[in-house]
């Protein structure tokens, strides 16, 4: 396969650079030789598929070592967890750990059956990037579409935590949660109901739209 990256490789690099990366900073990093304006669509599409292959694949062995890695293709990065008896939930929000002091691994709010290996507690893009024959899951439409969230989301990068925030979503969303809070949010700040909300209502209509482009990447 044309696009391989080394576990311990990859492993080392977000241990080590302590911070939080964009999709397309590791992609650069790892292929100083690749000239990206000059691969394909499906070039892009794997290389992308890859590296998140890679970072599920390395999910479980990162939680042995003692790191929660955080996969988002505009966040993605490896955290230590807290020392101690703290708890490790991880608000996708905050972008911290609760922290809070607990007898086992998880306070009472966030405790869950828990287990490093088990795909049930892997959000649900792990189960498309850890099955490699979805390398070549594509057609011409879902490619376009892919590629056109891609680029409208890096374009506006800035934009993505402010819009999340405006809606009350992390960035796990998917399009069920994005409508709901969007038919709350607009409601609640409708001109008709509420005539000094109008900035309000344009801003929720701003970041709903934002968002729903963004989809196709998420």
């Amino acid at each position: 396969m044309k696009f391989e990256l080394k576990f311990e490789k990859l492993s080392e690099y977000l241990i080590n650079s302590g911070k939080f990366h964009y999709e397309a900073e590791i992609l650069r990093y790892f292929y100083p030789e690749e000239e990206v304006r000059y691969l394909t669509n499906i070039e892009l599409y794997q290389l992308h598929f890859m590296l998140f292959h890679s970072l599920y694949t390395l999910k479980p062995v990162m939680e042995e070592k003692g790191y929660y890695l955080h996969i988002h293709f505009m966040r993605i990065g490896a955290i230590a967890y807290p020392e101690g008896n703290k708890c490790r939930y991880f608000d996708n929000v905050e972008m911290n750990f609760c922290g809070m002091s607990v007898g086992d691994i998880f306070c009472e709010k966030h405790k869950i059956n828990y287990s490093s290996h088990s795909l049930e507690n892997i959000d649900s893009k792990a189960y498309f990037y850890l099955d490699k024959a979805n390398l070549d899951y594509f057609n011409d439409e879902i490619l376009e579409n892919w590629m056109s969230g891609m680029n409208h989301a890096l374009k506006n990068n800035d934009y993505f935590s402010e819009a999340l925030s405006l809606l009350g979503l992390n960035e796990n969303f998917d399009i069920e949660s994005l409508k709901k809070a969007y038919r709350i949010f607009s409601k609640l700040y409708h001109p008709d109901m509420n005539n000094e909300s109008y900035e309000r209502f344009l801003e929720i209509n701003r970041a709903y739209q934002y968002l729903l482009k963004c989809l196709p990447v998420m």
